[in-house]
């Protein structure tokens, strides 16, 4: 492809490539400071004035944070039946070891990789 032929596309710098697949760099946007992504973890590549940029692919779920259960011996979280970790790097997490029975949403990336979905914000439920 002609550079003047991508004039309304985006131009990413391959970092390698491994048979017919190619890693590219991207800059993170909307992560909260300090998280780090795992293998199989999925993002949203898009567009924006300054060019491509990854955005995290989140599922939110209400729970109730009285139902969830911490072991801080493994770092995981027990909401309704379901094991999560919650990074320490979630905003709001504070929410989830208060201890009174409230409502709130919680966000999850999405992955493909086989462990517990992880916790990276917290927010009062709006209902």
């Amino acid at each position: 492809m002609v550079r003047s032929d991508v004039e309304l596309l985006e131009v990413a710098t391959v970092l390698e490539q491994v048979d017919g697949r190619v890693a590219i760099s991207v800059p993170l946007v909307g992560f909260p400071e300090g998280f780090r992504l795992h293998a199989g973890d999925q993002v949203v590549v898009a567009s924006d004035p300054s060019g491509l940029i990854a955005k995290p692919l989140v599922q939110s779920q209400e729970v109730e944070s009285s139902s969830s259960t911490h072991s801080s011996e493994n770092g995981m979280l027990r909401v309704g039946g379901r094991e999560y970790v919650l990074e320490p790097t979630a905003a709001g997490a504070e929410k989830m070891r208060t201890g009174k029975a409230q409502r709130v949403v919680v966000w999850t990336i999405e992955t493909r990789a086989r462990e517990p979905k992880r916790i990276i914000a917290v927010r009062e439920s709006r209902d």
